[in-house]
């Protein structure tokens, strides 16, 4: 599989699922991974995880921000991932506290001001060679 990823958001895939499960098989031809935007914010039905071609889950910024209320939800959507076999991604860390959280329930990826703000597009590529805006977060 390529090191390209297309994120798509729940609402986006659901608004039409024949057309999006030919669409993503079709995307896979090409050696693109796919990857599921705001998991948790949209539709309630998870039959399409298994029916789409994906390979990671996103997890909405949101799940993050209530962190402080439990981590009951974050380690089922883990849980969910881990079960079907795909990454896992968080997004909205903005502090090493949240990060650290992150790590310690075991998902892969983190996204954030945490890492990086957002950058004009002159500026991605030597953000790129200093430093990766999504990071690894587990080895």
């Amino acid at each position: 599989m390529g090191s390209l990823a297309l994120e798509i958001t729940e609402t986006a895939l659901m608004e039409n699922r024949d057309v999006a499960e030919q669409m993503l098989r079709d995307l896979r031809t090409l050696n693109l991974k796919i990857h599921i935007d705001d998991f948790g914010t949209g539709y309630s039905s998870l039959s399409y995880l298994s029916r789409f071609p994906i390979d990671a889950l996103k997890v909405d910024s949101s799940f993050v921000q209530s962190m402080r209320e439990g981590h009951e939800i974050l380690r089922t959507i883990l849980a969910l991932a881990r079960n079907l076999g795909l990454e896992t991604i968080v997004e909205g860390l903005e502090t090493a506290g949240q990060a650290e959280k992150i790590t310690e329930l075991g998902f892969d990826y983190g996204q954030g001001f945490y890492f990086a703000p957002p950058l004009e597009p002159d500026e991605v590529v030597n953000h790129l060679n200093s430093y990766k805006n999504e990071k690894k977060l587990s080895s």
